[in-house]
């Protein structure tokens, strides 16, 4: 056995200069309570089958709360039993009433197929199954008819289960059971599409049980989740309930040392050294010492190139195999994706390099090691990903900071993760544009109801109804609402995962291979003729875009750089939703519209970053509608200052990056849903302004919840820029990898100026 204290010395030793910091988390004992009334003798044999023999404080106290009929959301740790606190009710449901079905949704295949496992062995008699997109075709007839309990995703019940609902009449009428596992990662545009999805599963099983009151709760609602900021409030917009919270975590837990690690500056001083680098040798020492290690990175590509590099270095050390190290992420055959686990099980696998697709609930055995390569985005992820590793002892977490101004943020604040606030998870179940989407499909699913529109959907869905009939989208007759015929089934136009219902395809024009998807937004950005697109590590230049048929065609081309957009943007004020003064600046919320056009691209050399040249091109602007807040500096500030036109402007797209890339300090978002636009003299305010305005059309709520926390973002801003130990800003600090305008202009000394006038 490995001495995991020993490997913990060895990289405090051998890695001093790179570890920022050192945090021991210690071990926890069970705290465990009796249920009243107690589980039958079959039930408890049942779980003892599994390895439960006495149940945890809290599971005691959630399935109280289930078996008095509320709703509830459970939040404990990685590996804290939260799965127990909805089959029991389960099991006592069904052994009541022996017609009970129930659902069980998860957000990935991987997580489904595991807990079916620990289904089965629980209540093998009972006809439980997943139904997904792996599941075969010929099976599904069989699992509509006779199946108790299905293991599925949103995307299944949005594509399959809804418009086909008929074929599940039995198994709706007799719906008891709706839980949603791993509910912290039903936020931003995906949470609010879930919410809306399952306010469509509630109306249907309310049609089949034969109620007439539209507002009947025709079955219990179980959520499980991570640590989050806001459980009361996602649980209630997801569900359209109130919802009990149940946060006393009284699992035990194995100690754990946290290293916060940071890759030393490279000569330049201007950006530091690659973390991917950082995590492929880290990766190698531990399999070296027979530590077993996941590792995980933000992107596809990069869990492909750690397992790669990682591969190579193992072939110079004598004993230990190449095949030592898989990689793991979505995309892969379920066959492949399967293998993986059981070998990472098993223990024949020393070690992973995954995507988040592995972060969630799988049991994958005893590791101990979990590298997290870059900040994953939110606190919660970072906790799950940490407790990957230590089911079964002490283990150790080395979260290695990248580039970004949050990664850079935690390795210089890592006591933030532990103490501050977690963020808020965000959805909107009002964006209209979301909500046209989901009426039509409810529509197509079964005639609505005019009385039953707000009922179902909302006081937000009424103007939306209105403007759909007025389209001919839907029609009207005797009070009830009809999905026009010319758009046929409306489902596969959307996308669950996305907020827009236009998907551009990307096409290999050699082989006619579908290589991807993009919204119609990203498609200017990212596949515009010329730009270079990644599938799989290979390289694929655009050739052409066909935006009116959807399409983009690529060839595949091995080049030797990448490209970058450079875009122009232009935001109007529609309304003014909200306006206060915070210290110095004038705050507002409110309506804005985005107009966006690609005037050309980039080449930079993928390892020296190079700029091998640029080309112009001639693109329609994309236009949207969104929120969004705006902050104007005032004129004597600016002017107190003395700073010349270059430097003002440089200074205000400073400050728009650093809050932007630190707004998922406060809302559970990514960089990549918010945008922004600074300008020294807006022509509506005729004052030095920066707009940050949701991504996402229609809005999100990311900027609603920055409005409420300025002040405190504005100082992590400030806070960030002041610390960062670059003369001319970084990426860790102002450089951002989505600009438009490559980064032009930035002034580092000229942000801290402002910042230290208005934080």
């Amino acid at each position: 056995m490995p001495d995991i204290r020993e490997f913990l010395s060895h990289l405090k030793s051998a890695y001093e200069a790179r570890i920022a910091a050192a945090i021991a988390v210690p071990a926890r004992e069970a705290a465990y309570a009796d249920l009243e009334p107690p589980l039958n003798d079959d039930i408890r044999k049942r779980l003892a089958r599994i390895g439960i023999e006495n149940l945890y404080r809290y599971q005691a106290e959630a399935i109280t709360k289930i078996r008095g009929g509320e709703d509830v959301i459970v939040i404990a740790g990685t590996a804290g039993g939260k799965t127990a606190t909805f089959l029991v009710p389960l099991l006592e449901r069904l052994a009541s009433d022996p017609e009970s079905t129930a659902i069980l949704v998860y957000p990935t295949k991987a997580l489904a197929q595991d807990q079916l496992a620990t289904l089965g062995a629980l209540a093998p008699e009972i006809f439980s199954a997943c139904y997904d997109g792996d599941t075969p075709q010929a099976h599904r007839p069989i699992i509509r008819k006779n199946a108790h309990v299905i293991l599925t995703n949103i995307d299944m019940l949005h594509y399959s289960l809804l418009p086909d609902h008929r074929s599940w009449a039995h198994f709706l009428r007799n719906l008891a059971l709706v839980v949603l596992d791993e509910a912290h990662t039903y936020r931003g545009t995906f949470g609010s599409n879930a919410a809306l999805v399952l306010r469509r599963l509630e109306r249907l099983v309310r049609l089949y049980r034969g109620t007439g009151d539209a507002r009947a709760q025709p079955y219990r609602y179980v959520l499980a989740s991570a640590t989050l900021g806001n459980p009361e409030e996602l649980a209630h917009k997801l569900t359209g309930r109130q919802v009990a919270v149940v946060t006393d975590d009284s699992s035990p837990r194995a100690p754990r040392t946290f290293l916060f690690w940071n890759p030393p500056f490279l000569p330049d001083k201007q950006r530091r050294a690659s973390s991917n680098l950082e995590a492929t040798a880290i990766l190698v020492d531990a399999i070296r010492h027979g530590i077993r290690a996941i590792a995980f990175s933000k992107s596809k590509l990069v869990a492909e190139l750690v397992a790669r590099y990682t591969r190579e270095r193992l072939m110079d050390i004598e004993g230990v195999p190449a095949d030592a190290i898989a990689a793991y992420r979505a995309g892969y055959l379920a066959s492949e994706r399967r293998d993986i686990e059981r070998r990472l099980f098993e223990g024949s696998l020393r070690a992973v390099s995954s995507t988040s697709a592995l972060e969630l609930g799988i049991d994958v055995g005893s590791l101990d090691m979990t590298i997290i390569n870059g900040f994953p985005g939110t606190t919660s992820s970072f906790f799950q990903q940490a407790g990957r590793s230590g089911r079964k002892g002490e283990s150790i977490a080395v979260y290695i900071a990248g580039e970004d101004p949050l990664d850079q943020h935690y390795a210089a604040h890592p006591e933030d993760l532990f103490e501050r606030p977690r963020e808020a998870a965000i959805i909107d179940t009002e964006n209209r544009y979301l909500l046209a989407s989901h009426i039509l499909c409810s529509c197509y699913e079964y005639p609505l109801a005019v009385s039953d529109v707000e009922v179902v959907f909302g006081s937000a869905a009424r103007p939306v109804v209105l403007r759909l009939c007025e389209q001919g989208d839907l029609v009207q007759k005797k009070g009830k609402l009809f999905v026009s015929p010319r758009l046929g089934r409306p489902h596969e136009r959307v996308s669950v995962r996305t907020a827009s219902s236009f998907r551009v395809q990307i096409v290999d024009v050699e082989s006619g291979a579908l290589k991807g998807e993009l919204d119609e937004a990203l498609a200017y950005l990212y596949v515009h003729p010329g730009a270079i697109y990644l599938h799989q590590a290979e390289t694929y230049r655009v050739v052409d875009l066909k935006l009116d048929e959807g399409i983009a065609l690529v060839t595949r081309e091995h080049v030797p750089y990448y490209t970058q957009p450079r875009e122009d943007s232009r935001v109007t004020v529609e309304s003014v939703l909200k306006a206060r003064q915070a210290g110095p600046v004038e705050l507002y919320f409110g309506d804005l519209t985005v107009e966006t056009r690609v005037l050309g691209f980039r080449k930079r050399h993928v390892i020296t970053q190079e700029a091998l040249g640029y080309e112009e091109l001639f693109l329609p602007p994309h236009i949207f509608a969104t929120k969004g807040i705006w902050f104007v500096v005032p004129d004597e500030i600016t002017e107190r200052l003395s700073l010349a036109p270059d430097q003002l402007a440089g200074g205000i797209h400073a400050i728009e990056h650093a809050t932007i890339g630190l707004m998922p300090l406060f809302v559970s978002c990514d960089r990549w849903d918010i945008g922004g636009v600074s300008t020294p003299a807006h022509y509506e305010t005729d004052a030095t302004t920066i707009f940050i305005y949701d991504g996402v059309e229609g809005g999100l709520g990311y900027s609603e919840k920055a409005y409420d926390m300025f002040e405190a973002l504005i100082r992590s801003a400030r806070d960030l820029v002041e610390r960062c130990p670059c003369s001319n800003g970084c990426p860790g600090c102002i450089q951002s990898p989505k600009c438009g305008n490559a980064n032009e202009p930035l002034d580092k000394e000229a942000a801290l100026r402002i910042l230290r006038e208005i934080a």
